[in-house]
C-alpha cells in the first residue's frame, strides 16, 4: 500500500518565506513518523527564501513554479490527489483566495478536510467555506493527530 498523500494548504501571499514553510516543515515532519506524505505548495521554491513578504501576484520569479500557470496546475494536481488536506489558518487575519479554491476543490471531491483556526478565522467564516470543512482545531498538533485517524487503519492510528 502507498503512503497517504496530505496536502498542505494555507496562505502564502504576503507571508514571509520563513513563517509560509515553517509550519508546513513541521507537519512534514510530524506525517513522516507515522509514514504519511505529506506536499507543500512551498516545496522545491528555495529560490524565494529571504522574501518577507511573498507576493499573491502572478509571475512572481522567473522560475516556472512561480508563474500562475505553475502554481494553479501543481497546487491543483496536489490537492485534488490528496487523501486529506490540511489547512493552517491559526493566527491569519487576511483572507486567502488561493486557499478558498482549494477548500472548494476539496468539497467538490469528497476529500476530507482539517482546519486549525480560531473560531472566527475569515477564511472559514463565510457560509459556503464553514459548510466546506470537515473539521475544524486549536492547534497543528491537533490537526495532525485528526489526519492520521482519518487516513490511517485503525491499528496505525493509536
Amino acid at each position: 500500500m502507498s503512503k497517504p498523500r496530505i496536502y498542505l494548504a494555507g496562505p502564502i501571499g504576503f507571508m514571509s518565506f520563513e513563517d509560509a514553510t515553517a509550519w508546513r516543515n513541521k507537519a512534514t515532519k510530524l506525517l513522516a513518523e507515522f509514514n504519511i506524505a505529506a506536499y507543500s505548495p512551498m516545496r522545491k521554491k528555495n529560490f524565494l527564501s529571504g522574501e518577507t513578504s511573498l507576493p499573491s501576484r502572478p509571475n512572481v520569479a522567473d522560475h516556472p513554479l512561480a508563474t500562475s500557470k505553475g502554481i494553479m496546475a501543481r497546487d491543483h494536481r496536489d490537492c485534488v490527489t490528496a487523501d486529506a488536506v490540511l489547512f493552517n489558518f491559526s493566527g491569519v487575519t487576511r483572507i486567502s483566495l488561493g486557499s478558498a479554491m482549494e477548500m472548494a476543490w476539496c468539497f467538490d471531491r469528497h476529500i476530507p478536510t482539517v482546519v486549525v483556526s480560531e473560531k472566527d478565522n475569515p477564511n472559514i467564516s463565510h457560509p459556503m467555506a464553514h459548510e466546506a470543512v470537515n473539521f475544524r482545531v486549536d492547534t497543528l498538533e491537533e490537526g495532525i493527530e485528526l489526519i492520521r485517524t482519518i487516513v490511517l487503519p485503525e491499528s496505525e492510528a493509536v
